[in-house]
């Protein structure tokens, strides 16, 4: 008998890869480049005592979720932390360490029904009392992730496997957040004693035997585990490796099994007969301003730093294809795509001599100074340069700051002596998420917060529903407000993630949210 769990995950709670159910149309996902799988197999002839070796484009930036200030980190937490629930490669929530769950009538209360006997890597049991442990954590002051969760009033146990959460709104785009960061769960044990933060403990298929900040991690598998089959391999070693051309050097010489590409190294790739897979995902590359500078607080100067980017230059030059333009923050499969608006190309196209036309009836006839930041990752550092010439042309003198993620935090967000800000976004692959994450008042991307409460209002009007039939038509209203004064964060383009792997590998495929889970990678003897 299909539950009403099971119903809600295949139907509604999903993320931004499927359409919905009822009378949503059904969008088809952007193409992936021909001659590229989106997964490779489980083969038959793996070695269940082999290591595997995987490379993404930066390291872990904490082992403790809520301190955690990239969704990148997701990548290195798959193997050690388990949610609550979990998205599948299509944005499908399943259950995980929430076997079921439903909403009451009115949407205010998320019932979980929990999974029984199991017990964090520490011994510490789980229960309804840590995972109240957890989302209180979550939703602390200093918390970089309380946005993420900040619709939750209350949670309550109710026995010691059930728990109550009680949200003010947003009750539909909460489902997707428990199957990402904020849904993962630690040792209440170990976060008490305040060792979380140099070595993970909760409840995974692997456990981490070494952490060496800024390089790599290694993992053992769990004994006892509840899920076999996402142990495939006995030893794992993660890197984090900034360089796109020392990741695809390691990858080709065999020090990696797997490694995250940038899109220009896909065709090496081929040539040197890898393993290619990509995949649309929920991933997009943005260039953000603080709108409470001038003349950034003049929706006319956004206007024109938006018709002053290249969308599909970059899309098409940087990216190789391997990014759709878009300025819309979902993508075209997702069931809050507005196709009215559509890419946008015929909105804020490609059009610097009107740009320079609106600069000026915002009265802005002078050069204007600008500090950018970026991670100090290759690929955007080239988007950055990209932009800096686009920018050029209207007058915008840009100069890039690239450094490691939590400095351009400290700059951008905290310090604001950085207006200007180029990086992906890689948070919660629900239409809520990009809007939490930048758009709310007190969220850690949002340093003017100048977003009109009408458009505030719209997007939690939007995220309530559990039926994505029923939000469809309210972000519909949602990109009319967009258009109409846009905000500070510009995206543009919608990412195909990419990955390259070596014949012994198999079992991987790339998850919505851009990186690969790897759970249940294998590799040949």
């Amino acid at each position: 008998m299909r539950t009403r769990v099971q119903a809600l995950a295949g139907a509604t709670a999903a993320a931004l890869f499927l359409a919905g159910c009822g009378d949503v149309e059904e969008k088809d996902p952007a193409n992936t480049p021909d001659g590229v799988e989106d997964a490779i197999p489980l083969a038959d002839d793996y070695d269940p005592e082999g290591h595997f070796d995987w490379a993404w484009s930066q390291a872990v930036t904490h082992w403790d979720p809520v301190q955690s200030i990239t969704g990148g980190d997701l990548n290195f937490y798959y193997p050690v932390y388990d949610r609550l629930l979990r998205m599948e490669d299509d944005g499908t929530i399943v259950p995980m360490l929430a076997e079921s769950w439903e909403p009451n009538d009115d949407g205010t209360v998320l019932t979980m029904h929990l999974k029984e006997d199991v017990s964090f890597t520490d011994g510490t049991p789980f229960d309804a009392e840590a995972v109240k442990f957890n989302l209180d954590r979550a939703l602390e002051e200093g918390s970089t992730i309380a946005g993420e969760v900040e619709q939750i009033s209350t949670v309550e146990v109710v026995d010691e496997h059930t728990v109550d959460i009680t949200v003010k709104n947003a009750l539909g785009a909460l489902i997707s957040a428990l199957a990402v960061r904020p849904g993962i769960m630690v040792s209440p044990t170990a976060a008490k004693a305040d060792t979380i933060s140099d070595i993970p403990v909760g409840i995974g298929p692997y456990t981490v035997t070494e952490s060496i900040p800024g390089d790599r991690v290694t993992y053992e598998k769990t004994p006892d585990y509840w899920d076999p089959e996402a142990q495939n391999v006995a030893t794992m070693t993660y890197y984090g490796v900034q360089d796109d051309q020392t990741r695809f050097n390691g990858l080709e010489s065999g020090e990696f099994d797997g490694a995250y590409l940038n899109p220009s190294f896909v065709d090496s790739a081929q040539n040197s007969d890898l393993n290619v897979i990509s995949a649309p995902t929920s991933t997009f590359v943005y260039f953000m301003l603080n709108e409470a500078v001038e003349p950034y607080d003049d929706p006319r100067v956004r206007k024109a730093v938006n018709l002053a980017i290249d969308r599909e230059g970059i899309a098409e030059g940087l990216y190789e294809g391997f990014c759709t333009p878009e300025i819309q923050p979902w993508p075209s499969s997702s069931f809050a795509y507005s196709d009215k608006v559509g890419d946008g190309s015929d909105i804020w196209g490609y059009d610097p001599e009107e740009a320079k036309k609106l600069m000026e009836e915002a009265g802005v006839t002078e050069p204007v100074e600008m500090t950018a930041i970026t991670t100090n990752i290759t690929q955007y550092q080239q988007l950055a340069e990209v932009l800096q010439e686009n920018f050029k042309a209207i007058g915008v003198n840009m100069t890039i700051k690239p450094g490691p993620s939590a400095e351009g935090v400290q700059l951008y967000a905290v310090d604001k002596t950085a207006h200007g800000n180029i990086n992906p976004y890689t948070g919660i692959p629900d239409p809520h998420g990009p809007i939490v994450r930048y758009l709310i008042p007190g969220a850690l991307y949002n340093p003017g917060e100048q977003t009109p409460q009408e458009m505030l209002d719209k997007a939690y009007e939007a995220a309530g529903p559990v039926d994505a039939e029923d939000r469809a038509p309210i972000y519909e209203e949602f990109m009319d407000m967009w258009i109409e004064n846009p905000p500070h964060m510009m995206p543009i383009c919608m990412v195909n993630s990419a990955s390259a792997f070596n014949d012994n590998v198999s079992g991987v495929s790339i998850s919505v949210a851009g990186g690969v889970e790897a759970r249940g990678v294998a590799v040949a003897s």
